[in-house]
């Protein structure tokens, strides 16, 4: 087995993990084009809410295959096949809430639980990678496999409890890391390493972001109104990339973030607001 990451100098993210932020950035992309559509110039309830409660499940799904990878990472070929797979299931999940969610209401969950196995999987078969901290593994990774069957069985349901449900599995997966810790003393996180992660994401997530701000204005009147807007939406860009990443070295803090949680729920709002989206109508049609 190859040795762990965890363990070298000057660690740094995988080509693999690179990979993964990709496809996590256009599964993203598919969840944002909930908000595409704007009534005169504002977004209903219903798209907000629609658009939150599909994005914590694949934030989530990132945040906690970061979250193993940092402590448990080999770059081995059954976790490079647990990877890729999971980007695939990821694919398949973008696609289908692309469409009509609730006609694929199973299919989705099916696809959400087979990611939350791998993550099981992997924890319970990485509690032999630290002597001293196998037990926290095993029992983390069989925890979080019972929350995934409490989504799983939303399906046996009608609207709205089966969202109920879903959401139950979902927020207890959440909190799992962090309550299972709390009674078992957990591997401390790789910090450089998880920093590193979160700013690249950061840093796709901005590029991502003037590209749509590219693919709005392809279309369009060049005047001295559009003129100003696009120069104003790429000073927002950038200024929000002077304001995170010349402050970024604080994140490094070991004493603030032994776990690693703080980090990673932390950047929840973060990654939601710097999505990008595109906008196919400015307002609804008189």
């Amino acid at each position: 087995m190859k040795s762990l990451k965890y363990y070298d100098k000057n660690r740094h993210a995988t080509w693999l993990e690179l990979f993964f932020d990709l496809i996590f950035v256009v599964a993203i992309g598919k969840v944002t084009h909930i908000l595409g559509h704007v009534h005169h110039g504002h977004f209903e309830p219903e798209q907000v809410w629609t658009f939150l409660l599909l994005f914590v499940p694949f934030w989530w799904i990132w945040s906690s295959h970061t979250i193993y990878a940092n402590r448990f990472d080999t770059d081995s070929n059954p976790h490079r096949l647990a990877t890729l797979f999971m980007m695939l299931l990821l694919i398949v999940l973008s696609a289908l809430i692309e469409k009509i969610p609730e006609v694929n209401y199973p299919l989705v969950m099916a696809c959400y639980f087979g990611i939350r196995v791998i993550i099981s999987i992997l924890y319970i078969s990485s509690r032999r990678k630290h002597d001293d901290r196998g037990k926290f593994s095993a029992r983390l990774g069989f925890a979080l496999l019972v929350s995934a069957v409490i989504s799983l069985s939303s399906i046996l349901f009608d609207p709205p409890m089966r969202y109920l449900v879903a959401y139950l599995g979902i927020f207890l997966d959440i909190l799992l890391p962090v309550i299972v810790g709390s009674n078992l003393k957990p591997l401390p996180a790789h910090t450089e390493h998880l920093v590193e992660r979160l700013g690249l994401l950061t840093l796709i997530l901005l590029g991502e972001s003037v590209i749509s701000l590219s693919a709005g204005l392809s279309n369009i009147e060049w005047d001295r109104y559009t003129v100003m807007t696009a120069i104003t939406g790429f000073i927002m860009v950038c200024s929000i990339w002077w304001i995170y990443f010349e402050r970024f070295y604080l994140l490094s803090n070991k004493e603030s973030s032994m776990s690693g949680h703080s980090l990673i729920y932390s950047h929840l709002f973060l990654f939601m607001g710097l999505t990008p989206r595109q906008f196919d109508q400015a307002c609804d049609p008189e």
